[in-house]
């Protein structure tokens, strides 16, 4: 799936995902996937407008990203995202 790499196809899809499934969400990733938690970090951070917690887990090699998608934009809003989004 490289092919599609670093064309925001990944972005879009977890805002749908948290725009559908509304609440607190917790994502979780092993600290040395580097890819991973620079992905998440950006997706999350642009999706609260920087409101989530980054949290180191205890006892346990991971890293948390927390926050709730109930007051951040609606799925219409973020439309024109997809619309804009060149697939090729």
């Amino acid at each position: 799936m490289k092919r599609y790499r670093r064309k925001g196809i990944g972005k879009v899809m977890a805002f749908h995902i948290f725009d559908k499934f509304r609440g607190t969400w917790e994502i979780q990733q092993i600290p040395n996937n580097k890819d991973a938690i620079s992905f998440w970090r950006n997706v999350v951070r642009e999706y609260t407008f920087r409101n989530f917690e980054e949290i180191q887990c205890k006892g346990w090699n991971c890293l948390i990203f927390k926050f709730n998608s109930l007051n951040q934009l609606t799925e219409g809003s973020r439309s024109a995202d997809i619309k804009l989004m060149n697939l090729r």
